[in-house]
């Protein structure tokens, strides 16, 4: 059984959901209900491992998409923006859930 959180699929709880055309709230959203329900310290951390991951596989993604489909070299460009950028605000966004994640957790706010 799974406690009931408020801040459950509310995207980036306190962050942004994506950047132009990058959106990861969805990332966000899965990462609510495991973090929520981890009980161990290695619950806690392969959650924010994966909320890492997928963020930064919509940088890619969303990259791939825009240079497949615009006109070079300027698509070729955005898509790098989108590749480089999107895991370097995923990494951030490791950090910040992780450190703000881990009092939360110490205090077992968020055990079952």
């Amino acid at each position: 059984m799974t406690k009931h959180d408020p801040f459950l699929n509310d995207g980036c709880t306190g962050f942004i959901n994506g950047i132009g055309k990058a959106d990861w709230r969805g990332c966000c959203d899965a990462h609510d209900p495991a973090f929520l329900n981890g009980q161990t310290v290695v619950d806690f951390v392969k959650a924010n491992v994966e909320l890492l991951t997928c963020v930064s596989n919509e940088g890619f993604e969303t990259g791939f998409e825009i240079a497949a489909s615009g006109e070079p070299p300027w698509s070729y460009f955005e898509a790098g923006l989108y590749m480089t950028g999107v895991p370097i605000v995923a990494v951030a966004m490791f950090g910040v859930v992780g450190t703000i994640g881990w009092f939360f957790f110490k205090r077992g706010k968020w055990k079952k």
